[in-house]
């Protein structure tokens, strides 16, 4: 950096303080390039925990772009995705869901996911893990006392003790496996799929729900064949939303399959808008859709409520089976509003949105710690039958194992390539 940055004070580059603000010049062999500002971070003082220098020059391709041709010719390389927060693990500055939660903040797309993120920053799960960790090497200690001191016996009542603790483990993992998947489903939203016979409105609640014209409109029904997605928000929600072909009875291949593909994502839903048509009766297309959502969380949502109601004529009304329906009309967005808020409403107790939980970890750190969890159980039941200690502390040392892996104190390459590959270059 000395070669290419000339302090305005006229200060040799080794000579300046760490924290400071100075202003100079980037310069190469052909002179000035750009007037800025520079901070020197020395170890341990900085973000990864090394020797750091932060450059903030003027705006402009060509200018950063002539300032980060300089520094690469005197010795600088282009950061890989995520290497800044990687070293910043690696050197011990921050924990593995640290800066995981570090992806999850520049990620986030929501005030609730933000707030989310800066609490595992903030070493939350971090601080969970610890009381884990403790109790484990607490319950791993004294079971292998027994291994060494053979004279020793934990008796009746420390065998209760000891299930005791690892049930209240057991019972803090699994609460973390449940938070992460919460964290999951917040990253993702919850999946609203739109399903009904053809020709319902089903595409035109579609492009209402997601704020623009995503999918083609069509009077003549089956225009859709396959499931259309897109990822919308609802307030401070993502939700991903998921349109499907017309759910009726065909012996034409493609719209068969179609069929079969909504049906299949109905049974994936987390919630299912089943979309009617006030202006005719119920057919059995209809009642067969409300088959399908049977002991699924569904809405009912009766669409062109402009028109004339003949739906009562059917006599299939009690079919809706007690749940909320909404009137809406597509083609003038009236009730869509309402259909928003319910829609909110009904995933806002799923996710526990208005909560504090949600951690973001790993799908493949989320299964080990899954797997802890049942080390742990049959270690607890290896101590109630009163095995050998041998036998239960060869589970207990697994499961403490990939507690510590979690936490970053142990870890394995794939694992960091796995989190630090969804970071983007810079961070």
């Amino acid at each position: 950096m000395k070669k290419c940055f000339c302090a305005a004070s006229g200060k040799e580059f080794s000579s300046l303080k760490t924290g400071f603000q100075y202003r100079g010049w980037i310069v190469d062999k052909g002179g000035r390039i750009d007037d800025v500002m520079v901070v020197l971070r020395r170890l341990p003082h900085s973000y990864t925990g090394e020797d750091m220098v932060e450059i903030s020059g003027h705006g402009g391709n060509v200018v950063l772009g002539r300032i980060l041709s300089t520094c690469r010719k005197n010795g600088a390389r282009l950061a890989e995705a995520g290497e800044f927060t990687k070293r910043a693990f690696l050197n011990g500055k921050i924990s593995l869901s640290e800066a995981e939660a570090v992806s999850w903040l520049i990620q986030a797309r929501s005030e609730k996911e933000a707030s989310l993120a800066i609490t595992q920053l903030g070493g939350g799960l971090k601080e969970r893990l610890a009381e884990v960790k403790d109790d484990l090497i607490h319950i791993l200690s004294t079971l292998e006392a027994q291994i060494d001191f053979e004279e020793i016996e934990l008796g009746r009542h420390s065998n209760k003790r000891l299930i005791s603790r690892l049930n209240i483990c057991i019972g803090r993992i699994q609460k973390i496996v449940s938070d992460s998947e919460n964290g999951l489903a917040m990253r993702r939203g919850p999946k609203v799929v739109i399903a009904g016979k053809p020709n319902v409105g089903k595409s035109s609640i579609f492009n209402r729900l997601a704020g623009k014209e995503r999918v083609i409109v069509s009077p003549y029904p089956g225009t859709t064949r396959d499931t259309i997605e897109e990822t919308i928000m609802l307030g401070d929600m993502p939700v991903s939303l998921v349109d499907t072909a017309g759910l009726r009875k065909t012996r034409r291949m493609v719209e068969a399959d179609g069929v079969k593909r909504a049906k299949e994502k109905i049974r994936e839903a987390d919630l299912v808008l089943a979309v009617l048509d006030r202006g005719v009766s119920l057919d059995d297309d209809d009642i067969g859709l409300l088959r399908e959502i049977e002991g699924r969380r569904a809405i009912v949502v009766i669409n062109k409520r402009d028109l004339p109601s003949k739906m009562k004529k059917s006599g299939s009304i009690k079919m809706f089976g007690g749940r909320k329906r909404i009137m809406v009309s597509a083609r003038d967005n009236a009730g869509i509003s309402d259909l928003e808020n319910e829609i909110v409403k009904a995933m806002s107790s799923v996710l526990d949105w208005g909560g504090g939980s949600g951690v973001w970890i790993s799908e493949k750190r989320a299964s080990m710690m899954s797997e802890a969890a049942s080390r742990l159980k049959t270690a607890a039941e290896g101590i109630g039958r009163r095995y050998s200690p041998e036998f239960v502390s060869g589970d207990l040392r697994k499961a403490l194992d990939l507690v510590l892996e979690v936490r970053g104190e142990k870890y394995r390459d794939e694992i960091l390539d796995e989190i630090f590959a969804r970071f983007c270059v810079g961070k």
